[in-house]
């Protein structure tokens, strides 16, 4: 991994972005949501899902992108910390923590953060990694709600076999399958791992430990790295994990009618090669663009090649 200051950089002061913060109640307890209020007829508001390992900071770079070219100008914002990641606590109860309830839950706090004028019945769902799946979810299981999904390096088919058969899964994605089995061990230790976390980063070594998630020819942020590091939590990896092995994705996900587009690197280790063609033969309205040299970050390992490849499908009203 190219560790560099010439990558794109989070920002992480929400304020410059012109984001508040807010709390929510939701079915899974309180949730940190970062929130831009719209204008009237600009389109559908746009709830941004984070992956494992991220938070709200991981959509920054595209936000301010999409300031600099106007291209959402005027539309509401909503940036979900998942239960579990980020501001957002784990749930009292794991045994609630689902995909269901994680759909639920990104509703429950979009329609309470939202100006009524320009809350709309009907959102944009841009997701991220596991954030794409919940998004895949709530296209099928709520369509009323959604207008259109935008999904980037999005996990599906096989990290649902690796969360379910770990050993006979390790060939087709030995770098997810290898992951989780470190957030497993993470997950009992004392504090949840994170005072291991915390040592790893005091001795430079998580450039090192993230390096399998980036191309290793493109420049990485140090910020974003940090990031990394400050957002692990392995307790929710490892549930998030677990709720998508046992979720029935090929039998809801054929009921999608919304547009959906996928971007994802071809140096992605969560996306197995076959995973993308999957999607398009279980969601029928699936396209799909692959970019060169990317890894598992496409939004922020090459930003202008994702906005390129939604093109204009990222401006379009829906």
């Amino acid at each position: 991994m190219n560790v560099s200051t010439d990558g794109a950089a989070l920002v992480l002061d929400a304020d410059t972005l012109r984001l508040e913060r807010r709390e929510v109640e939701t079915v899974l307890g309180r949730v940190v949501v970062h929130t831009r209020s719209g204008v009237v007829g600009a389109g559908s508001p746009l709830i941004l899902l984070h992956g494992a390992a991220g938070s709200w900071s991981t959509w920054t770079p595209l936000i301010a992108e999409w300031d600099r070219r106007g291209d959402m100008a005027g539309r509401a914002l909503v940036l979900v910390d998942f239960p579990g990641w980020g501001e957002s606590p784990f749930p009292d109860d794991e045994d609630a923590y689902t995909i269901e309830a994680l759909g639920q839950t990104v509703l429950e706090a979009a329609d309470a953060v939202l100006d009524a004028r320009t809350a709309a019945t009907r959102y944009r769902l841009v997701g991220h990694s596991l954030g794409g799946f919940v998004a895949l979810h709530l296209a099928a299981a709520a369509p009323e709600r959604v207008s259109r999904v935008d999904l980037v390096s999005a996990v599906s088919f096989a990290v649902i076999d690796s969360g379910a058969h770990p050993v006979r899964a390790f060939r087709r994605l030995p770098g997810f399958t290898g992951l989780l089995q470190g957030m497993r061990f993470l997950s009992v230790l004392p504090g949840r791992g994170a005072p291991l976390v915390r040592l790893l980063t005091r001795l430079g070594l998580l450039p090192l430990l993230v390096s399998p998630l980036f191309d290793r020819r493109r420049p990485v942020h140090p910020s974003v790295v940090a990031a990394l590091g400050e957002e692990l939590r392995p307790r929710a990896f490892v549930a998030g994990t677990r709720r998508a092995a046992r979720y029935p994705a090929a039998e809801r996900w054929r009921r999608i009618t919304c547009p959906v587009h996928l971007v994802s690197g071809d140096r992605d280790v969560f996306v197995a090669r076959d995973d993308p063609a999957a999607l398009a033969r279980t969601v029928p309205t699936l396209r799909r663009t692959r970019l060169a040299d990317t890894g598992h970050f496409a939004h922020i390992e090459n930003l202008d090649g994702t906005l390129e490849a939604w093109g204009s499908d990222t401006r379009s009203a829906g």
